[in-house]
Parts: structure tokens; sequence; C-alpha cells
């Protein structure tokens, strides 16, 4: 018998969609998001953590309610079960700072908000992406730097640090 793709490259079976629904009730949910940046706490408090570390492109997290933090670290494009980033680091930010948040550049009549969609893969139903809606039409490409900044900050004032980066 032909083993499962997902086992393959050892990612739990628990964070297989397996055909369960979508859930997009995202209240008061923590998200979990990997890093390839080594995060200075002190930088956080300052709001000076990297822009890298949230690139506002429809940016990928793992959903707390069908995950652990460490679960955001499988790679679901693993060649094989050493292929996963481990090193990473994890923060968090609770889904309440995201989907309460609406902007308006200056001078703009557009409206900006930000939702979080529930997008399983097959080998990994917890996996969900922060998305810019412009007008209530998602957007993908040129967003406004200020609104880009927008979101960022309040991400970065509101994240906490779950696992630091460790550079191997």
């Amino acid at each position: 018998m032909d083993q499962n793709p997902c086992e393959k490259i050892c990612i739990p079976t628990e964070l297989h969609w397996n055909a369960r629904p979508i859930d997009e009730d995202f209240t008061d949910e923590n998200l979990f998001r990997r890093t390839r940046i080594s995060i200075d706490s002190s930088k956080i408090d300052d709001n000076k953590i990297s822009a890298a570390i949230f690139p506002i492109k429809d940016d990928s997290c793992n959903r707390e309610k069908y995950s652990q933090a460490d679960d955001v670290l499988f790679n679901i494009m693993a060649n094989d079960c050493d292929d996963h980033f481990l090193n990473y680091g994890i923060v968090k930010i609770n889904s309440n700072y995201i989907l309460s948040e609406s902007f308006s550049p200056e001078g703009s009549p557009d409206n900006y908000t930000f939702k979080i969609l529930h997008c399983p893969t097959n080998c990994m139903y917890p996996h969900s992406e922060i998305s810019v809606f412009k007008n209530n039409e998602k957007i993908s490409d040129h967003k406004p730097k200020s609104v880009k900044a927008f979101i960022r900050d309040i991400i970065i004032s509101n994240c906490i640090i779950v696992k630091d980066f460790q550079s191997i």
C-alpha cells in the first residue's frame, strides 16, 4: 500500500485536512507564524522588529484551534522528513487584533480591512492566511505602503515571541 504523501514527510496525522470543514470563526484565537529572522524582544517593545517577518502578502499562519505552536515549523512542500523548518522562530498574535482593524489612507475614499481566511492544505488543516481587502474585495498585489505599514504595526506591536530563530 502506498504511504500517504503527508506521512512520507512526517507531518502528524492530526494536522491532515481529511475533508474536515472550513472554519471561518477566528474569534479570540492565537495565530502562529514562523520566522527565519532572529527576534530581539526589546525591538518588539520598541516597535522596531524587522518588517521581513510580516511581508503582508496573504501572510501564512497556523491557527491555535487546530494546532500547537511548533506545528507551524512543518514544511508542507518538504522532500523528506528532514526538510522542515525546525530552527525557525515562532511568533503568535491574537486574531482579535487583526479582525477589528480597518484603514483608509489619507485623501483616499478606499477602505481597507483585514481578514483571516482558513485555507487548509492536504497536509496542514490549520493553515490560514491574513489577507487585505479593499472595499470588500480581496487584493493580493499593489497594496499601498501605508496600508501594509498600518497592519504590520498592529501585528508587530501585539505579537509575542514563542520561540526564537536558531542559526544552524
